[in-house]
């Protein structure tokens, strides 16, 4: 898994992060504070509000009754 900090010239950025409404539609919901967003290559990566971090791994969700940490 490829974590990456925000700040990081290496971060996968990309538009204004409108195309976080295009995640397939059949998967599972992001965690609370997750976004997804596409770089310019049209690749989707995962925005961790809560930390600050991106990955290009897709988040799981917590399982149902779980406490988050936040």
């Amino acid at each position: 898994m490829l974590i990456v900090s925000a700040g990081s010239t290496s971060t996968p950025s990309g538009g204004d992060g409108s195309a976080g409404a295009q995640n397939g539609g059949s998967q599972e919901p992001l965690p609370p504070g997750w976004e997804m967003r596409i770089d310019p290559h049209g690749r989707p990566y995962y925005v961790d509000h809560n930390t600050r971090t991106t990955t290009w791994e897709r988040p799981t969700p917590l399982p149902p009754g779980s406490v988050s940490e936040h």
